[in-house]
C-alpha cells in the first residue's frame, strides 16, 4: 500500500511539474512567479563540512518516492530560487548550497524576473538568514526520516553561513522559535565565516 501510495504522489509531482515547466515556457510574464521555487542539481562542489565521496550522487538519483518529494520541496521552500545545488550524499546526508551572489543567481536564471534589489532585500539582515537556515534545516530534517543531516551554505556579501543539522540536533528544536530563542540556536549552530 505504501509502494502504491508512493508511486501516485510521485506521478502527481512529476505531472505538477512539467505542467509548471510548460507554463513559464509558454507565458513569460508567469515565468517570475515560478522562480521563487526554481533550483538546480548543477555540478557537485564539496562543503566544508561533508566531504564529497563516491557515493555521493545528484539528489534525483536516489531512492525515487522519498527523493522525489524531497526534490520538490527544496523548490517550494522559502529561498529555493536562489539554491545553486542540492544533493544527497551517502544516502542519509543533504547539503544545500545557494547562489553566492545575484549575478550568479541570473546566469543560473537568465529568464527570472527577480531583481537585484528582490534579491538583495532577501539577503538583507543577518538574522534573516540565519532565521532561514536554522528553520529550513530543521524542518527538513524532521520531514524526511531518511536524512541524518543537513547541511547549508549561504554565501551572503562576502561572509559565508552554514549550518551543519543532525537529526539528533533537530528533533530538540520547537517548531514555534522565539526572536530570542532563535538567536540563541544562531550562536549555537551557525558558523560564519568572513
Amino acid at each position: 500500500m505504501k509502494k502504491i501510495l508512493l508511486l501516485l504522489i510521485s506521478i502527481t509531482l512529476s505531472a505538477c511539474s512539467s505542467n509548471n515547466h510548460e507554463e513559464s515556457k509558454k507565458n513569460p510574464n508567469t515565468a517570475g512567479q515560478h522562480d521563487i521555487k526554481e533550483t538546480s542539481t548543477a555540478k557537485k562542489e564539496p562543503s566544508p563540512s561533508l566531504p564529497p565521496d563516491k557515493n555521493s550522487v545528484p539528489a534525483v538519483q536516489e531512492k525515487t518516492g522519498q527523493i522525489e518529494e524531497f526534490n520538490a520541496h527544496i523548490k517550494s521552500m522559502e529561498g529555493g530560487a536562489f539554491i545553486k545545488e542540492h544533493r544527497i550524499e551517502n544516502n542519509h546526508n543533504a547539503v544545500i548550497l545557494f547562489v553566492k551572489d545575484y549575478e550568479e543567481f541570473k546566469q543560473k536564471n537568465p529568464s527570472s524576473s527577480i531583481t537585484e534589489e528582490k534579491y538583495d532585500s532577501f539577503w538583507s539582515k543577518e538574522s534573516a538568514v540565519q532565521k532561514l537556515l536554522i528553520d529550513q534545516s530543521s524542518r527538513m530534517i524532521k520531514r524526511f526520516s531518511f536524512l541524518n543531516t543537513v547541511y547549508m551554505e549561504a554565501p551572503v556579501k562576502g561572509v559565508v553561513y552554514s549550518v551543519q543539522l543532525s537529526r539528533e540536533r533537530a528533533e530538540k528544536i520547537p517548531d514555534d522559535l522565539s526572536f530570542a530563542e532563535r538567536n540563541k540556536l544562531a550562536e549555537e549552530l551557525i558558523t560564519i565565516q568572513k
